[in-house]
């Protein structure tokens, strides 16, 4: 399969990016956090967090550019030369609400949009998570999920990952899961309690977590000791699943979009892993609570059986390829929002790949 893969570069301007997450609903607004170093002597290092707006020139219809042999924009003769620089759109470290702490806010790690409102986003700090109404263009409420005692105490350990529990329409949109140390804790945002909490998820530091975007009550995690975990957050006394995958260790784990059996994860090993596990997908549960209905169904006379065959094992759960393209630790890992076949992977010298899901596993799950 062949792609037609262009790339663009843009000078982000306020410092070195961190995290960069993007509107659901909007293909032109970007968040990042970011860090910059200030001061006339060039040692104070500053962290912030903002919106942007993509310039047009990226997201247009392309009728001023063209593609280069390298797959490169470039303007075409005659073209209108719009500068390629963002538009910023909100300075999310800047806008707390008055009288407020804004301590909670200074070193955002990420930014996190509300699958259900994309006018509402949370950011992670150190010890706290903030919740942002974009319409008022600030802070509507900061909650330490950990407790303010363990944080003073400095038990805590900071927070370094979240995810907002379930997809578009299959998620209240007011729960949020993070990540600190060892820990994974839910949090509902309406009345400020404990959904769950699992606090050695991990035997080492636990790094990423997302959730089945079809079956809300699962998900998975990864972490330091090379551990892809599937949990269903109604017990949480121990995994559903373990899955070694990495010999070192995972960065980020994802599900896909669209058929959640599917599942990549990327590691310190220089891996990109891509994993199917049906048995726990919403295929399944579909296929058997399907298979169950129609044992009911009362079958006394002589008639041709219409019920449909048990699950089987024609995707079987485990390692469906390893890709090895990267050189270098590979950070982040995400699905294509258009193509449920596409996923790209970010390593640390800055290379992306784009891969696709193998023939063979994609028409397994189709047909």
């Amino acid at each position: 399969m062949e792609a037609n893969v262009t790339n663009r570069a843009l000078d982000h301007g306020d410092g070195e990016i961190w995290h960069l997450s993007s509107c659901p609903t909007r293909h032109d607004v970007i968040a990042t956090s970011y860090s910059s170093i200030v001061g006339e002597d060039q040692s104070e290092l500053t962290y912030g967090a903002a919106l942007w707006q993509l310039p047009t020139s990226v997201i247009g219809d392309g009728a001023d550019e063209e593609v280069d042999d390298e797959g490169n924009f470039v303007p075409r003769v005659g073209a209108s030369q719009a500068p390629s620089i963002f538009t910023r759109l909100l300075d999310i470290s800047e806008s707390g609400n008055e009288g407020e702490d804004d301590d909670v806010s200074t070193e955002v790690s990420s930014v996190l949009w509300n699958p259900v409102d994309s006018k509402q986003i949370a950011t992670l700090a150190e010890h706290s998570l903030c919740v942002w109404d974009l319409n008022a263009g600030k802070r509507t409420t900061n909650y330490t999920p950990f407790g303010a005692e363990e944080v003073r105490s400095s038990k805590q350990k900071p927070l370094t990952a979240g995810k907002w529990v379930g997809s578009h329409g299959h998620s209240s949109g007011m729960e949020v899961a993070v990540v600190a140390g060892r820990s994974i804790m839910g949090f509902d945002l309406r009345s400020s309690q404990t959904t769950f909490h699992i606090p050695h998820a991990h035997d080492m530091r636990a790094r990423d977590v997302d959730f089945n975007p079809n079956l809300p009550n699962y998900f998975i995690s990864g972490g330091d000791d090379g551990a892809l975990k599937f949990w269903d957050s109604r017990n949480t006394t121990q995994a559903v699943r373990t899955m070694r995958c990495h010999s070192h260790w995972i960065w980020a784990v994802r599900y896909n979009h669209f058929h959640d059996q599917l599942v990549l994860t990327s590691g310190s090993d220089c891996a990109v892993v891509l994993s199917s596990v049906a048995s726990l997908s919403s295929e399944m549960t579909d296929r058997l609570t399907t298979h169950e209905s129609m044992d009911s169904v009362d079958s006394t006379h002589d008639q041709i059986d219409l019920r449909p065959e048990p699950p089987s094992d024609k995707i079987v759960d485990g390692v469906v390829r390893k890709f090895d393209e990267h050189e270098d630790s590979v950070y982040a890992v995400d699905w294509s929002a258009a193509d449920p076949w596409l996923f790209a992977s970010l390593s640390l010298d800055g290379r992306v790949v784009v891969n696709h899901v193998p023939r063979d596993t994609k028409y397994g799950i189709l047909l």
